[in-house]
């Protein structure tokens, strides 16, 4: 067994004490979701069946009741009207309160600002006046600003009730008679809310599990990555050192060549249908060849000697022919190339003419 193995299974053998925690914490919270929806089933379940009920009971209530229900149902409504606004009324008042007891707090430290502070360090002074007096211009107005919610809310609270009044009076006997109906459907309109609070309760309770069983596997999630890491680098550590490859040692070695420079030279014509003035002009070329010959190698210049002495006796016997094509004594002699550059010809001595007396005579000199 390598080492990296031993590694991997002595890290095996000692887990992360972490790792068991966030899964029973993962296992509590999946518990936990499991039961709370059952609960909230249920919980749903039975506030259908209670509204079911309720109404089922209402109905027959207003059934065995008659008009009655109808009638008083104005007084009731203005009752549960009057009851929210007195509560109302109530929470605006102790908000009233408070403000009222926040501007005396802020005022009295106004007054006792100037006795707390000595006289000598003014700047601090003055600033922790302002500051004062900048808290009690707030209280004041937060003051200003309940007052007039709770007289707000009072008002409408006195509306509701001499409405309530009002009814009471005109509609003493049917309200007396509906009273039946209208207990049983404020019973079941609690009994209904008792249920739905139930039910939000449940529902947040499902939430916060929920939250604590993401927690749980993000945790166990960046522990893995963690051990991922510590193994991977265990490994790293335990390995042998490179080595270096094959012929790494030496550098290979590369045949430098020489550089050859091939000057070009323009392609002689010798076709049969060349003029005196192309005869010439080729035979000029020699002159610029033999400057060029200077510049090459001992062994490129001897053979460049050679084609020149054959460039120069084709031309004189190029001369003579023309003149004796003119008189009409015989044809011209022709001189067939390769497709291929003097000079390059001639280094690689692949150059041939067709058999001419005079010029074999004269190579072989």
């Amino acid at each position: 067994m390598s080492d990296s193995s031993k590694t991997v299974d002595s890290d095996d053998e000692s887990l992360d004490p972490r790792i068991q925690i966030e899964l029973e914490r993962a296992n509590a919270a999946t518990s936990e979701i499991n039961n709370l929806e059952t609960q909230l089933d249920n919980a749903q379940k039975l506030f259908q069946l209670s509204f079911t009920n309720c109404k089922q009971r209402l109905a027959n209530y207003a059934q065995t009741l008659g008009r009655c229900v109808e009638r008083a149902r104005p007084y009731y409504n203005a009752c549960k009207q009057a009851e929210e606004a007195q509560i109302e009324t109530q929470k605006a008042a102790q908000e009233y309160q408070n403000s009222v007891e926040l501007y005396y707090t802020a005022k009295e430290n106004l007054t006792l600002a100037g006795s707390k502070l000595p006289e000598e360090d003014n700047i601090t002074r003055q600033e922790y006046i302002n500051h004062i007096t900048i808290k009690v211009t707030q209280t004041e107005q937060d003051k200003i600003h309940c007052e007039q919610i709770h007289e707000e809310k009072s008002k409408r609270y006195q509306e509701y009730e001499q409405q309530r009044l009002s009814l009471s009076r005109s509609l003493t006997r049917t309200i007396m008679k509906s009273k039946p109906y209208f207990d049983a459907k404020l019973k079941a309109e609690n009994e209904l809310k008792n249920q739905k609070l139930r039910i939000e309760d449940v529902q947040k309770a499902i939430s916060q599990a929920k939250k604590t069983y993401r927690a749980a596997l993000n945790n166990l999630e960046q522990i893995s990555e963690e051990i991922h890491m510590k193994r991977k680098n265990q490994i790293s550590i335990k390995l042998p050192p490179r080595e270096p490859g094959v012929g790494a040692e030496h550098p290979d070695e590369f045949i430098e060549l020489p550089n050859f420079e091939l000057t070009e030279f323009p392609k002689t014509d010798l076709s049969d249908e060349s003029s005196d003035n192309e005869a010439s002009t080729n035979c000029m070329h020699t002159s610029s060849n033999i400057d060029i010959s200077k510049t090459l190698s001992p062994i490129t210049t001897n053979k460049s000697k050679t084609h020149l002495s054959t460039q120069t006796i084709a031309c004189s016997n190029t001369k003579h022919d023309q003149r004796r094509q003119k008189i009409g004594k015989i044809k011209p002699t022709r001189m067939i190339m390769n497709n291929e550059t003097p000079l390059l010809s001639h280094l690689c001595g692949t150059h041939k003419f067709h058999s001419d007396s005079n010029l074999n005579l004269i190579t072989k000199q």
